[in-house]
């Protein structure tokens, strides 16, 4: 299988409905020469929504935050080009990205609520 199958397969697992991780998949399936970086077996959606909701929080002033189609985008190229040595991201975090009660109550959705 290659990269494009495979970022395919496992946004499929997922059977998301939210619009913003359909519109982050379109973006990553469009990229010309990601073949090999979708093929990293480290890298999970549930992972990479992770590190965009964290990068998001980053930036929240005054309790409320927008961020630009174009940077999240960039954010999900980043998490997918970089390891996860590069990225800051441990076991820990990786822990932390399972999904919370709320997603597990509904198996069907993935989401990137930024909520804290």
């Amino acid at each position: 299988m290659n990269g494009y199958e495979r970022l395919k397969e496992l946004y499929l697992e997922g059977k998301s409905k939210d619009r913003a991780l359909i519109a982050i998949m379109k973006h990553l399936i469009n990229l010309p020469n990601m073949n090999e970086f979708y093929s990293n077996e480290e890298k999970s959606i549930t992972q990479m929504m992770q590190y965009i909701n964290n990068k998001a929080k980053s930036k929240v002033a005054v309790g409320i935050t927008i961020i630009a189609d174009e940077t999240v985008y960039k954010w999900a190229e980043e998490y997918f080009t970089k390891s996860n040595d590069e990225l800051g991201l441990n076991e820990k975090q990786n822990k932390q990205s399972k999904p919370s009660a709320k997603n597990k109550a509904n198996n069907d959705q993935l989401s990137l609520d930024i909520k804290e």
